[in-house]
């Protein structure tokens, strides 16, 4: 099952940029549908994927993220050694306060 699917997504190594699809129920009317995060770790196909607030609270698989040839953030760019959920790190990039709006 995983050989097949290898070469339908294009592969994700640690320091590329990623997107990484919000839910709607996750956001707020202002914010945006994608989080910009770059990939600091990898162990057997789960990547670490941290933005410019902190990382995220769990690993993730290669299906979850979109490949971009973006190269906003490095990984020397992420600042903080926290953890945030999804819903956290969008309401930290927010122009509003996340769902309340």
């Amino acid at each position: 099952m995983i050989l097949p699917g290898e070469g339908i997504l294009p592969s994700i190594k640690v320091a590329d940029n990623v997107l990484i699809n919000i839910p709607s129920v996750d956001c707020g009317r202002g914010d945006p549908p994608h989080l910009i995060g770059v990939v600091v770790d990898d162990k057997d196909g789960k990547l670490r994927v941290a933005a410019k607030d902190g990382f995220l609270d769990r690993w993730l698989e290669r299906n979850c993220l979109q490949a971009t040839s973006y190269s906003l953030l490095k990984v020397e760019d992420v600042t903080a050694d926290e953890e945030y959920s999804l819903r956290a790190h969008v309401r930290l990039d927010s122009v509003g306060k996340g769902q309340g709006y």
